[in-house]
């Protein structure tokens, strides 16, 4: 068995842009035109491997992701799995990474170390 791990392709937003740290329960999000092209490449790629099945997050960005391999091979099985959704960033949330590091040092060092 092997296991292809990849990510959703490009769905900036302005949080992104600026470096601020947002969990965004926007499962509604989708993909920039950047990551539509980005989600053709990869389809391109991935239709050379026999894949039974995909897992994806609940995120909309995710399945945009994998649609158009989907036009190659309508066989393959979608899972959403929410344990895949994003992280959230509790007392991080809504900050920039210097302000982060600036508020909360001590935490910011560890989670750096291991996210």
């Amino acid at each position: 068995m092997r296991i292809y791990l990849v990510r959703h392709a490009h769905a900036q937003t302005r949080a992104n842009l600026n470096k601020i740290m947002v969990y965004t329960d926007e499962k509604g999000k989708g993909l920039t035109k950047k990551g539509k092209e980005e989600a053709k490449k990869l389809a391109k790629k991935l239709n050379k491997i026999k894949i039974d099945k995909i897992f994806i997050s609940e995120a909309k960005r995710t399945y945009e992701t994998i649609l158009p391999l989907l036009k190659f091979n309508k066989g393959i099985t979608i899972k959403k799995d929410k344990r895949l959704n994003e992280f959230k960033y509790g007392i991080f949330k809504g900050l920039t990474l210097q302000e982060a590091e600036k508020r909360h040092p001590k935490i910011f060092r560890e989670r750096s170390k291991n996210k």
